[in-house]
Protein backbone atom coordinates (compact mmCIF):
# COMPACT_ATOMS: atom_id res chain seq x y z
CA UNK A 1 0.00 0.00 0.00
CA UNK A 2 1.06 3.39 -0.68
CA UNK A 3 0.54 5.99 1.89
CA UNK A 4 1.69 10.04 1.29
CA UNK A 5 1.30 11.31 4.31
CA UNK A 6 -2.35 10.82 5.38
CA UNK A 7 -4.14 7.65 6.25
CA UNK A 8 -7.51 6.74 8.13
CA UNK A 9 -5.25 4.84 10.71
CA UNK A 10 -4.26 8.87 11.31
CA UNK A 11 -7.40 10.39 11.76
CA UNK A 12 -9.32 11.37 14.81
CA UNK A 13 -12.90 11.60 13.07
CA UNK A 14 -14.75 11.68 16.20
CA UNK A 15 -12.57 14.60 17.38
CA UNK A 16 -12.71 16.45 13.84
CA UNK A 17 -16.31 16.56 13.72
CA UNK A 18 -17.09 16.88 17.51
CA UNK A 19 -17.10 20.85 17.38
CA UNK A 20 -17.83 20.93 13.44
CA UNK A 21 -21.07 23.32 12.84
CA UNK A 22 -23.58 21.30 10.39
CA UNK A 23 -23.73 23.31 7.40
CA UNK A 24 -27.06 24.49 6.23
CA UNK A 25 -26.83 25.93 2.40
CA UNK A 26 -27.40 29.72 2.03
CA UNK A 27 -28.33 31.38 -1.20
CA UNK A 28 -27.82 35.35 -2.35
CA UNK A 29 -30.73 36.98 -4.16
CA UNK A 30 -28.92 37.26 -7.39
CA UNK A 31 -26.49 35.38 -9.09
CA UNK A 32 -22.72 34.61 -7.13
CA UNK A 33 -20.07 36.28 -8.42
CA UNK A 34 -17.48 34.16 -9.40
CA UNK A 35 -13.79 35.38 -9.03
CA UNK A 36 -10.45 34.11 -10.81
CA UNK A 37 -9.54 30.47 -10.60
CA UNK A 38 -6.99 30.26 -7.62
CA UNK A 39 -4.07 28.75 -10.32
CA UNK A 40 -3.90 32.29 -11.28
CA UNK A 41 -2.57 33.57 -7.83
CA UNK A 42 -1.68 30.61 -6.32
CA UNK A 43 1.74 29.28 -6.13
CA UNK A 44 1.94 25.55 -6.86
CA UNK A 45 3.00 23.08 -4.12
CA UNK A 46 5.54 20.31 -4.06
CA UNK A 47 6.38 18.27 -1.02
CA UNK A 48 8.82 16.55 -2.62
CA UNK A 49 9.68 13.42 -1.45
CA UNK A 50 8.39 14.26 2.57
CA UNK A 51 4.99 12.63 3.73
CA UNK A 52 3.84 16.21 4.63
CA UNK A 53 0.96 16.73 2.42
CA UNK A 54 -1.42 17.54 5.74
CA UNK A 55 0.80 20.47 5.82
CA UNK A 56 0.99 21.78 2.33
CA UNK A 57 -2.82 21.30 2.19
CA UNK A 58 -3.26 23.37 5.39
CA UNK A 59 -1.23 25.77 4.47
CA UNK A 60 -2.55 26.53 1.26
CA UNK A 61 -5.99 26.46 2.62
CA UNK A 62 -5.38 28.94 4.98
CA UNK A 63 -3.49 31.40 2.11
CA UNK A 64 -6.75 31.33 0.24
CA UNK A 65 -8.76 32.09 3.77
CA UNK A 66 -6.94 34.83 4.09
CA UNK A 67 -7.05 36.06 0.89
CA UNK A 68 -10.70 36.33 0.70
CA UNK A 69 -10.87 37.69 3.97
CA UNK A 70 -8.41 40.47 3.25
CA UNK A 71 -10.97 41.56 -0.15
CA UNK A 72 -7.74 39.68 -2.71
CA UNK A 73 -5.06 42.28 -1.19
CA UNK A 74 -2.74 39.79 1.16
CA UNK A 75 -1.82 36.53 -0.67
CA UNK A 76 1.50 35.43 1.33
CA UNK A 77 3.10 31.71 1.74
CA UNK A 78 2.21 30.39 4.86
CA UNK A 79 4.59 28.29 6.96
CA UNK A 80 4.03 24.30 5.82
CA UNK A 81 6.75 22.96 8.24
CA UNK A 82 5.38 24.57 11.02
CA UNK A 83 1.69 23.46 9.28
CA UNK A 84 2.78 20.01 8.99
CA UNK A 85 4.70 18.98 12.94
CA UNK A 86 2.11 21.42 14.77
CA UNK A 87 -0.35 19.04 12.94
CA UNK A 88 1.27 15.88 13.99
CA UNK A 89 1.30 17.25 17.87
CA UNK A 90 -2.34 18.47 17.76
CA UNK A 91 -3.21 15.04 16.24
CA UNK A 92 -1.64 13.20 19.48
CA UNK A 93 1.66 12.18 17.45
CA UNK A 94 5.59 12.71 18.14
CA UNK A 95 6.83 14.46 15.55
CA UNK A 96 8.69 12.85 12.84
CA UNK A 97 10.05 13.77 9.61
CA UNK A 98 9.13 10.03 7.76
CA UNK A 99 5.33 10.72 9.49
CA UNK A 100 2.21 12.13 7.62
CA UNK A 101 -0.30 14.08 9.82
CA UNK A 102 -4.01 13.97 10.61
CA UNK A 103 -6.77 16.31 9.36
CA UNK A 104 -7.81 16.47 12.61
CA UNK A 105 -4.43 17.59 13.79
CA UNK A 106 -4.66 20.49 10.77
CA UNK A 107 -7.91 21.03 11.72
CA UNK A 108 -7.22 22.00 14.94
CA UNK A 109 -3.52 23.92 14.32
CA UNK A 110 -5.81 26.28 11.88
CA UNK A 111 -8.53 27.16 13.89
CA UNK A 112 -6.50 27.64 17.12
CA UNK A 113 -3.71 28.33 16.57
CA UNK A 114 -2.56 29.68 12.93
CA UNK A 115 0.18 30.01 10.38
CA UNK A 116 3.40 32.19 10.55
CA UNK A 117 4.37 33.32 7.08
CA UNK A 118 6.72 30.75 5.38
CA UNK A 119 10.40 32.95 5.64
CA UNK A 120 9.95 31.94 9.31
CA UNK A 121 11.32 28.76 8.17
CA UNK A 122 11.27 27.64 4.85
CA UNK A 123 10.28 24.35 3.96
CA UNK A 124 13.28 23.38 1.95
CA UNK A 125 15.44 23.40 5.12
CA UNK A 126 15.86 20.50 7.67
CA UNK A 127 13.23 18.99 9.56
CA UNK A 128 12.34 21.33 12.36
CA UNK A 129 9.09 20.89 14.90
CA UNK A 130 10.05 23.14 17.69
CA UNK A 131 9.58 26.99 17.47
CA UNK A 132 9.99 29.80 19.67
CA UNK A 133 7.36 31.71 21.05
CA UNK A 134 7.13 35.00 18.42
CA UNK A 135 6.57 32.66 15.88
CA UNK A 136 3.48 31.36 17.40
CA UNK A 137 2.37 34.90 17.97
CA UNK A 138 2.70 35.79 14.72
CA UNK A 139 0.55 32.81 13.61
CA UNK A 140 -1.99 34.27 15.48
CA UNK A 141 -3.03 36.46 13.05
CA UNK A 142 -4.51 33.86 10.32
CA UNK A 143 -6.56 31.87 12.51
CA UNK A 144 -9.42 30.39 10.40
CA UNK A 145 -11.52 29.62 13.97
CA UNK A 146 -14.69 27.39 12.50
CA UNK A 147 -15.45 23.66 11.35
CA UNK A 148 -17.76 22.85 9.15
CA UNK A 149 -19.52 19.52 8.26
CA UNK A 150 -20.01 18.99 4.86
CA UNK A 151 -21.66 15.76 3.68
CA UNK A 152 -23.41 16.18 0.48
CA UNK A 153 -22.07 17.62 -3.05
CA UNK A 154 -24.80 20.71 -2.34
CA UNK A 155 -23.02 21.61 0.58
CA UNK A 156 -19.47 21.15 -0.82
CA UNK A 157 -20.25 23.35 -4.00
CA UNK A 158 -22.65 25.92 -1.93
CA UNK A 159 -19.75 26.20 0.87
CA UNK A 160 -17.33 27.52 -1.92
CA UNK A 161 -19.34 29.19 -4.02
CA UNK A 162 -20.60 31.25 -0.95
CA UNK A 163 -16.77 32.14 -0.44
CA UNK A 164 -16.72 30.63 2.71
CA UNK A 165 -13.20 29.32 2.78
CA UNK A 166 -11.95 25.89 1.60
CA UNK A 167 -11.82 22.06 2.35
CA UNK A 168 -9.31 19.30 3.46
CA UNK A 169 -10.08 16.37 2.27
CA UNK A 170 -8.10 12.96 3.32
CA UNK A 171 -9.08 10.50 0.22
CA UNK A 172 -8.21 7.59 -1.53
CA UNK A 173 -6.76 9.62 -4.47
CA UNK A 174 -7.40 8.53 -8.07
CA UNK A 175 -9.31 5.66 -6.13
CA UNK A 176 -6.71 4.01 -6.40
CA UNK A 177 -5.94 1.07 -3.62
CA UNK A 178 -3.69 2.20 -1.05
CA UNK A 179 -3.34 5.59 -2.40
CA UNK A 180 -4.38 7.81 0.54
CA UNK A 181 -3.57 11.40 0.50
CA UNK A 182 -4.82 14.54 1.61
CA UNK A 183 -5.59 17.37 -0.26
CA UNK A 184 -7.49 20.86 -0.44
CA UNK A 185 -10.12 22.04 -2.24
CA UNK A 186 -10.61 25.99 -2.77
CA UNK A 187 -12.34 28.70 -4.94
CA UNK A 188 -15.71 28.24 -6.75
CA UNK A 189 -17.08 25.47 -8.13
CA UNK A 190 -18.73 26.94 -11.78
CA UNK A 191 -18.81 23.31 -13.56
CA UNK A 192 -16.08 21.59 -11.57
CA UNK A 193 -14.25 22.00 -7.59
CA UNK A 194 -11.34 23.20 -7.72
CA UNK A 195 -9.25 20.49 -6.00
CA UNK A 196 -4.95 21.66 -5.45
CA UNK A 197 -2.55 19.15 -4.57
CA UNK A 198 0.84 19.03 -3.31
CA UNK A 199 3.01 17.09 -6.43
CA UNK A 200 4.26 19.65 -8.01
CA UNK A 201 3.61 21.47 -11.52
CA UNK A 202 4.30 18.29 -13.93
CA UNK A 203 0.99 16.87 -11.93
CA UNK A 204 -2.52 17.41 -13.10
CA UNK A 205 -3.11 21.04 -14.61
CA UNK A 206 -0.23 22.76 -12.70
CA UNK A 207 -0.97 20.42 -9.46
CA UNK A 208 -4.75 21.24 -9.85
CA UNK A 209 -7.39 19.08 -10.34
CA UNK A 210 -11.18 19.23 -11.18
CA UNK A 211 -13.94 17.37 -9.71
CA UNK A 212 -17.28 16.78 -11.42
CA UNK A 213 -20.26 16.21 -9.09
CA UNK A 214 -19.90 12.77 -9.25
CA UNK A 215 -16.98 12.31 -8.62
CA UNK A 216 -17.43 14.92 -4.88
CA UNK A 217 -20.00 11.98 -3.99
CA UNK A 218 -17.80 9.05 -4.68
CA UNK A 219 -14.85 10.73 -2.51
CA UNK A 220 -17.95 11.44 0.49
CA UNK A 221 -19.33 7.98 0.33
CA UNK A 222 -15.65 6.38 0.32
CA UNK A 223 -14.96 4.57 3.66
CA UNK A 224 -12.33 6.01 5.46
CA UNK A 225 -12.54 8.93 3.67
CA UNK A 226 -12.93 12.31 5.43
CA UNK A 227 -14.01 15.89 4.74
CA UNK A 228 -13.97 19.28 6.81
CA UNK A 229 -14.88 22.80 5.90
CA UNK A 230 -12.57 25.88 7.18
CA UNK A 231 -13.57 29.25 7.58
CA UNK A 232 -13.08 32.57 8.88
CA UNK A 233 -17.22 32.98 8.85
CA UNK A 234 -19.07 32.22 12.24
CA UNK A 235 -21.87 30.79 10.55
CA UNK A 236 -22.98 29.86 6.74
CA UNK A 237 -23.60 32.69 5.00
CA UNK A 238 -22.76 35.08 1.16
CA UNK A 239 -19.89 36.22 1.22
CA UNK A 240 -20.02 39.01 -1.45
CA UNK A 241 -17.75 39.59 -3.29
CA UNK A 242 -16.59 41.09 -6.92
CA UNK A 243 -13.73 41.79 -8.67
CA UNK A 244 -11.97 44.90 -10.09
CA UNK A 245 -8.39 46.21 -11.04
CA UNK A 246 -7.73 46.50 -7.55
CA UNK A 247 -8.45 43.39 -6.12
CA UNK A 248 -11.58 42.00 -4.50
CA UNK A 249 -14.46 44.44 -3.02
CA UNK A 250 -16.84 43.38 -0.46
Amino acid sequence: MTFTGWNPSLENVEGLMADAQPYECVFGSGPPAHLPHPKTFMKTENQGRRPSCVGHGGSSLAEYITYLATNGRVLEQLNRMFCWTQSQKAGGSRPSESAGASIYGCAKVLCEMGLPPEDVYPYSNAFRSEFPPEVFEAALATRCKYKYELNTVEKVKNFHDNHMGGILWGVLWKFQRGAWHCVTSIGDTLNHLPVFNSHGENDGDKGWYEWDDETIERHLGTSGAVAIGISDLAEPQVRNMTWDDGGLVV
